[in-house]
Order: structure tokens, then C-alpha cells, then sequence
């Protein structure tokens, strides 16, 4: 057999297979479109291929590079220890945020146990004056890694003092009773200790007992609470010495009529 008669024979078994071939596909393709079915089926599977793309990344961190996942905790209350009998602390943060890592399985287990973790400034080896200190975590499993933002702040450490101050009583009044239905309060104590840092005792300018006298009509003996103000009439939240004194009022005397 002569080569122009193999090509020939090879040229026409192609065109048939590449004919039948395109019957098939051609069927193939009207049984998907017209087949609800068979749609269905490829739009599930073209989905799956889909997300599987999208994915792979997050898939292969997952699986691949050791599980490791990340949960963002914050507001976690700033504890400090110091005597804060003696010490004022300015600076330190009310509260830290937190970094754990580690296998979603440990990740699950810090959650239920969240509640048990703190961030603790110790103090008590500083001195007064600026200090940069460290925060600390506890209650994080050994398993986990864990980073506190901030790592460190900067303080102040205030060297509380104490001054004595005069109490002045102070009636309050309640619906319907005027300041001439009573006499001024008696106090057993007009003087008080209060302790505090250098800055809030010079803002203290008056010192008050606050007699409660709303619903009362006669004679009473009560314990008042003592509270400093500054010159704006704000409260200063200060330690005081005693917090209360006893007050006594009385009622203010009826004039007697000359003509009854």
C-alpha cells in the first residue's frame, strides 16, 4: 500500500472519530441543559470546585501548617498590687487586651475558661515616682501563647499624705419642709483625717456631713456621710477618717402668740 493511500485512509477514520465525537458532546450537553437533573447535579458539583478554589489557602493553614488559630480577647481588668493605703497610681490602664494562639481544640477549651484569666501590675517593688512596669497574664494554659497589648506602661506612683479638715454639717431637704423647720445639725465629731495624694488635698475646699432630713417632722439623731468637694462643688473620692458622724437636730421652736 502506497503512502498518499495510508494518509488518505488516516485523514477519513480522523474526520468520523472527530464527527462522532461531536454527536456525543452535542447529546451529551442537551441531556445537562434540557435534564433538571442533570443540571442540578453540575451546578452542585461546579460549586464544590468553586469554594474549594476560593478556600485552599485557609484549608491548608488549617491542616497543613499546624492548626494554629488566633482569638482576640479584650477588655481584661488591669489588677495592681500596692499598698494603696499609702500609694496613688496614675497611668495604669482600667483594662488590657489579649492574643492567644494555639490548636483550635486549646482555643475551645481557653474559652470556657476565660473567666479565670487576669493581667496583674505588681508594684509593690516601685518606688514613687515614674516607672515603666510590665503587665503580667495568668490563667492561660501552658499550651497556649499569649501576648498582652500593652506589654508595658509608663506610671506614676504618688505618695499619699494627710491633712485634717473641719466638717461642716449640711441639711438636706426634703419635699415640703423649708431649712427654718429645723435648727442647725449638732455633729459629735467636726474634725476628720483625710489621706490622699499632695494634688487632691489642695483641690479640697469644703468638707461636708450630709444630714438627711426628708420625711422627718421632729427632733432626730442620725449618721451622716462625710464627702470632700473641690471649688466646683464636685465630689473627691479621697480616704477618710472617720466616714460618718453622728448628727442631732432638733426642731426649730414655734413662736408662742402673746395673744392666745
Amino acid at each position: 500500500m502506497s503512502d498518499k493511500k495510508r494518509v488518505s485512509r488516516s485523514m477519513r477514520w480522523l474526520r468520523r472519530f472527530c464527527k462522532t465525537a461531536v454527536n456525543w458532546v452535542s447529546k451529551l450537553f442537551d441531556q445537562i441543559v434540557y435534564n433538571k437533573r442533570a443540571s442540578l447535579a453540575v451546578s452542585v458539583m461546579a460549586a464544590v470546585a468553586i469554594c474549594i478554589s476560593v478556600n485552599f489557602e485557609d484549608l491548608s493553614a488549617m491542616f497543613v501548617n499546624g492548626s494554629q488559630t488566633t482569638l482576640n480577647v479584650s477588655g481584661i481588668p488591669v489588677e495592681v498590687r500596692i499598698d494603696e493605703e499609702q500609694y496613688k497610681v496614675e497611668g495604669l490602664p482600667n483594662t488590657a487586651d489579649l492574643t492567644v494562639t494555639g490548636t483550635p481544640a486549646d482555643i475551645q477549651v481557653f474559652r470556657s475558661q476565660q473567666s479565670n484569666v487576669t493581667v496583674t501590675a505588681n508594684l509593690t517593688s516601685f518606688g514613687p515616682g515614674r516607672n515603666e512596669v510590665p503587665l503580667t497574664v495568668s490563667g492561660v494554659p501552658d499550651s497556649l501563647s499569649v501576648t498582652v497589648n500593652p506589654e508595658s506602661c509608663s506610671i506614676n506612683i504618688i505618695q499619699k499624705q494627710t491633712r485634717t479638715f473641719d466638717i461642716k454639717p449640711e441639711l438636706l431637704l426634703g419635699s415640703g419642709q423649708k431649712a427654718s423647720d429645723f435648727q442647725t445639725p449638732v455633729l459629735d465629731q467636726t474634725k476628720v483625717r483625710i489621706t490622699a495624694s499632695p494634688n487632691e488635698l489642695n483641690a479640697i475646699r469644703t468638707v461636708k456631713a450630709l444630714v438627711d432630713a426628708s420625711g422627718q417632722s421632729g427632733d432626730f439623731t442620725l449618721s451622716a456621710v462625710i464627702a470632700a468637694y473641690n471649688a466646683n462643688g464636685d465630689k473627691i473620692t479621697v480616704t477618710m477618717q472617720p466616714q460618718t458622724v453622728t448628727a442631732t437636730v432638733k426642731a426649730a421652736q414655734k413662736e408662742e402668740n402673746p395673744n392666745g
